[in-house]
């Protein structure tokens, strides 16, 4: 997916009034390393897009990473939080003397 939005971040800060075009990425390498910074929420400043449309691409690379981010985490999360018949075995063994006393 990285390698999609770093070819279209690419593609999109070509800057064509220049001759010849030249690209704010310098090299389809420095705009997919754009893109990881970019995903990565880690974001440099190093490089850095010089058109509209490779700043929107970029914008849009960031949104859709901490979606992706949100949606990963909230499936680990489920996945280690107690459901809800742990939950009631952890308060029957915490709380085994009352437990007792209602039996009795």
């Amino acid at each position: 997916m990285s390698c999609s939005f770093a070819y279209a971040a690419y593609v999109c800060d070509q800057v064509v009034t220049v001759s010849p075009p030249t690209t704010g990425f310098e090299g389809y390498l420095n705009a997919l390393w754009m893109t990881i910074v970019t995903m990565t929420t880690v974001g440099y400043g190093s490089v850095t897009p010089h058109t509209y449309f490779g700043r929107g691409i970029m914008t849009a690379t960031s949104l859709i990473s901490m979606v992706l981010f949100g949606i990963i985490l909230n499936q680990v999360i489920m996945q280690l939080s107690p459901c809800r018949t742990e939950r009631r075995l952890a308060w029957l063994v915490n709380n085994r003397e009352v437990v007792l006393w209602i039996l009795n």
